[in-house]
């Protein structure tokens, strides 16, 4: 019995043993989870102390509203957090220059109209972006002796490698120093329904009418002829446009303008001249502008009616409701005509020239050439923002030069924009090259946008240099 006793006893106490051994073994565990978990947690902080943030102020619309659903990629690859503030253009400017002239670096990123560079560059409120290029692995170069804009300007050209080089200097060019990159491009069409100028009936009718073929036009005169014909009111004009009071009408008279030979001052597309006051005094009432303002006046018969207060949005409506035949707008406009009924009967042109313009000696000008205005907007960082080399990453992604070729062509193809990038005009995948837009758009960007940035530093308004869609 004392035996059996004993051994009770022995096997009781290395039961109890057993248990506190399972339980310390518990808390081990316990332990070892909890400073993993605790490890984890730190570092998370850690990362989250580290990743920069920066702000970012954009134009509302749909190429933004693209640009932002493609945010949290950026953040991924780059561990950078954006705060995005989207504001109407009505605010835009104001938003801007009350941020750079109290130094509160509210916004590290802005959108820049292209005429208020002109206004930023010398205020010094932009980054200079020129060392960080000049550093770096893009490629990028300053020519002294090609000038900006070429034949009459005074600065530098710029080059960096990717950019489309007349678009890259007209929107970020001030003084021979780089203060922005191409973000949103834009540029004016000639829009119009292939269906109309294909048809037998209409070639015929028109043959007998003009006494010259019915071609997509290449001159004004074509353009006025083509208009006269199909304009059968009120179901159908032969264009739509714009003669609004400001900014619309002043934009589209420019045009014709340009293409006759003429400009707005003596200067043309260069610099006026601090010596030769006389010399900058408006050319707007020369024999060139009275003729192409009424040749411009003369359109109006052949538009629906109101187009002479039609603002931008409101040009549009009639060409993709079916009710005219041709439509001169910005590129940007290609998303309304997308998701339109005409979507699969539009080509899209150069804008007609002038072949009768005479020679004259309007610096930058060539006479009887087509001209687009060159609109858009591009990217610049303050030039006070304590998130530097974050807002340059941002900025280098955002316009296109990090983008994967699969992010450039969603946004494209998504926000029906156009890149500063040469290449995305031709990419065969995309629908701007399939449509036919981007290969006439590129030649747009290469050799017929005039955007006179100089006048904005001559007259210090908002409108003297409005060459472009607001």
């Amino acid at each position: 019995m004392n035996t059996l006793r004993g051994w009770s006893h022995v096997l009781k106490k290395e039961k109890v043993m057993n248990t506190l051994r399972q339980r310390y073994s518990r808390l081990c565990k316990v332990a070892c989870w909890g400073g993993v978990l605790l490890l984890a947690l730190l570092g998370a902080f850690s990362l989250a102390q580290n990743e920069p943030t920066i702000s970012v102020l954009v134009l509302q619309g749909s190429a933004m509203d693209t640009l932002h659903s493609m945010i949290p990629q950026f953040e991924e690859r780059f561990n950078i957090k954006v705060d995005w503030a989207a504001s109407p253009y009505g605010s835009m400017h104001q938003k801007e220059v009350a941020d750079f002239a109290a130094h509160t670096a509210r916004f590290d990123v802005v959108m820049v109209d292209n005429p208020w560079l002109a206004e930023y560059a010398p205020a010094g409120w932009l980054l200079d972006l020129t060392p960080h290029f000049q550093g770096s692995s893009f490629g990028f170069a300053i020519d002294p002796s090609t000038p900006f804009p070429p034949e009459v300007g005074t600065f530098p050209t710029i080059t960096l490698d990717g950019f489309l080089t007349p678009v890259l200097n007209d929107y970020g060019n001030w003084a021979g120093q780089l203060y922005t990159l191409p973000w949103m491009l834009g540029a004016q069409l000639l829009y119009y329904r292939k269906s109309l100028f294909d048809d037998p009936e209409n070639k015929a009718a028109f043959q007998k009418e003009f006494g010259y073929p019915l071609e997509v036009p290449q001159t004004w005169q074509q353009l006025a002829d083509a208009a006269k014909f199909f304009t059968k009111p009120p179901d159908m004009y032969g264009l739509t446009w714009s003669g609004h009071k400001g900014n619309e009408g002043e934009n589209n008279f420019l045009e014709v303008l340009w293409s006759m030979g003429g400009d707005a001052f003596p200067f043309g597309q260069g610099m006026p001249s601090k010596n030769d006051p006389l010399g900058n005094m408006p050319i707007i009432n020369s024999p060139i502008a009275q003729k192409a303002l009424s040749f411009w006046a003369s359109l109006k018969q052949y538009m629906p009616p109101g187009a002479g207060q039609f603002q931008w949005a409101e040009i549009t409506p009639p060409y993709t409701n079916g009710n005219a035949a041709m439509m001169i707008q910005w590129s940007d406009f290609v998303a309304e005509v997308a998701n339109s009924k005409v979507k699969d009967d539009t080509g899209y042109t150069l804008l007609p020239g002038d072949p009768s313009a005479p020679a004259n000696n309007v610096p930058g000008i060539t006479p009887g050439q087509g001209y687009s205005s060159l609109g858009g907007w591009s990217l610049a960082i303050n030039n006070d923002s304590k998130n530097v080399d974050a807002a340059l990453t941002f900025g280098e992604w955002a316009t296109g030069l990090t983008m994967t070729p699969e992010e450039q062509l969603h946004y494209q193809d998504t926000a029906f924009t156009a890149l500063g990038i040469e290449s995305t005009f031709n990419n065969t995948a995309s629908l701007g090259y399939q449509t036919g837009r981007y290969p006439i758009e590129l030649k747009t960007y290469l050799g017929t946008c005039d955007v006179a940035p100089q006048l904005a530093a001559a007259s210090r308004s908002k409108q003297s240099s409005a060459t472009k869609r607001k």
